[in-house]
């Protein structure tokens, strides 16, 4: 076996498990929030006063009919335009901390 492969062939699983312990936990609480954000509009748009029921009409009707590649493109390039600038320091709400991603990743494994 070529050196190349066999070094691919080990540092597989490890990366692979890297990248599950990372995307499970965003998935769940992007999930989280995602319905949580979406009871309270539903509840605003069925029960609220007209002038929220159009606010969150124009939401829902702005986020579907845009493709989300645009939207990223607008929040990263285009707030910092009108003065809101993502911090660079802190990359992770206080609850999704992740250890395993603060060092380099050609560092061994804790």
């Amino acid at each position: 076996m070529p050196a190349w492969l066999h070094l691919m062939a080990q540092s597989l699983w490890p990366l692979l498990y890297a990248g599950f312990v990372f995307t499970v936990p965003l998935t769940l609480a992007s999930f989280a929030i995602g319905v949580t954000i979406a009871f309270f509009a539903a509840l605003l748009r069925l029960f609220g006063p007209p002038a929220a029921a159009r606010a969150i009409r124009f939401y829902i009707w702005l986020f579907r009919g845009s493709p989300l590649l645009m939207q990223l493109f607008v929040i990263f390039y285009g707030l910092p335009n009108v003065g809101i600038v993502l911090s660079r320091t802190r990359r992770w709400p206080p609850g999704l901390r992740c250890r395993r991603f603060s060092r380099p990743l050609s560092a061994s494994p804790p």
